[in-house]
């Protein structure tokens, strides 16, 4: 929704959409970090992200292993990184057909999911208030991506609705499709010839996440369908500093981290009070 400008393409051309994840963390995060440590003058700072800010990362901690130096420690909340075992009804009907997926969308020339319209947003703000009787169909379409949510913080939901989803690129379902396919952590699938010519081998290279040498701290909840907790547990056998904090809830799901009634004092004050002992660090 916000970031639709180009020095060369706008949202019509095809170019414009062929990024997954692995550019945002190629390039867009490190832009980031860049801009952020040069207007406040600060040598190091914190990353706090959240499921595909989780995702991106790790490819920038993995392939821009430089970046770290000017990171403190990194809060991972949900991180999207190993996927095979994810049960969101979405991305498990998606990921056996990722490739033909990808090879329709280009066919018909599809490369964007469209951000919610202003139908849609209309319709939120009516419909998914806590008055309205159809506010149960707001938290089930939710639910179709994220699972079944019982700390969800349903006011929230006529606002939700006026920002989510903000659109993205099919290289980023794509990729996603990949990685739940493949159980692997790996860059993106351009198929046999497409592999040869991007990166010398017939399969795209792993991410090599024993790079990840600065203090990870990994958040999950027992009730995410989307990033399961065994493959939470995969990622945290992969790093070699890292903690890793369940959320004392058997309800806390994958958007909770952003939206759940509890996501302050079981989240957010747990990290700031980690920011507090590394502030001798900045």
């Amino acid at each position: 929704r916000y970031s639709r400008k180009h020095l060369d393409w706008t949202p019509s051309d095809q170019n414009f959409w062929m990024f997954s994840w692995h550019e945002i963390g190629m390039y867009d995060i490190p832009a980031m970090i860049d801009h952020i440590t040069e207007k406040t003058e600060q040598k190091k700072i914190f990353m706090v992200s959240h499921s595909q800010g989780g995702t991106a990362f790790f490819v920038m901690a993995s392939e821009r292993p430089e970046y770290q130096e000017k990171i403190v420690a990194s809060f991972a909340l949900a991180p999207a990184v190993f996927m095979s075992r994810t049960k969101s009804p979405l991305f498990q009907m998606l990921a056996p057909f990722s490739n033909h997926f990808k090879l329709l969308a280009d066919l018909i020339g599809l490369y964007e999911f469209k951000p919610s319209d202003k139908l849609i947003q209309m319709v939120g703000s009516k419909l998914c208030r806590d008055e309205s009787l159809l506010q149960p169909l707001c938290k089930n379409i939710m639910f179709l991506y994220a699972g079944v949510d019982k700390d969800l913080n349903t006011t929230l939901l006529p606002l939700i609705t006026q920002y989510d989803p903000a659109g993205a690129s099919v290289r980023q379902f794509v990729h996603y499709g990949q990685s739940i396919h493949t159980g692997k952590f790996r860059k993106f699938d351009y198929g046999l010839l497409g592999n040869v010519k991007k990166y010398g081998k017939i399969l795209p290279p792993d991410y090599n996440l024993s790079n990840v040498k600065l203090p990870v701290y990994l958040y999950y909840g027992g009730n995410d369908i989307f990033v399961d907790v065994q493959n939470l547990h995969q990622l945290y056998d992969a790093l070699p500093n890292v903690q890793k904090f369940l959320i004392p809830s058997d309800n806390f799901a994958h958007v909770d981290f952003v939206w759940g009634k509890h996501a302050d004092t079981w989240v957010y004050n747990e990290i700031l009070s980690i920011l507090e002992r590394y502030k001798k660090e900045i």
